[in-house]
């Protein structure tokens, strides 16, 4: 679990593929439909002569997977009650949809209000100042 930015190593004849190129969920290791998706826009951009998508991860999810990283290297321990609360207070389907970044906003924030409030308040107010 890291949030290096692995889309740092890519060339214009180099693109790395995979948890390689970033792909993978930072803070949780969730690749596996993040590549599926991926990989279509890739093949995109290699057909194209002219502007190619981009395969980085979408900014608010980076957001929200920096804050959670944040909170487990502050307090690791606190990362089991952390699942147990939002499986416990949210539908799979939802965690699911989320780790897919796949929700909108107003998901987002019913799915994170699932989580204990008080450390990830005070990782948003850390990387805040």
């Amino acid at each position: 679990m890291t949030s290096f930015d692995f889309t740092k190593n890519n060339t214009e004849l180099i693109t790395h593929i995979g948890t390689a190129g970033g792909w993978a969920k930072p803070s949780t290791g969730y690749t596996f439909l993040s590549t599926s998706k991926k990989i279509p826009l890739l093949i995109s951009n290699l057909k194209a002569k002219g502007k190619k998508q981009n395969l980085k991860q979408e900014k608010r999810f980076w957001f929200y997977d920096l804050l959670f990283l944040d909170v487990l290297y502050r307090t690791n321990q606190k990362g089991h009650a952390i699942f147990t609360n939002l499986f416990r207070n949210r539908k799979p389907q939802l965690i699911f949809k989320f780790l897919d970044e796949e929700t909108n906003l107003w998901e987002d924030i019913y799915y994170i209000l699932g989580c204990p409030k008080w450390p990830f308040i005070k990782a948003f107010f850390r990387r805040l100042f």
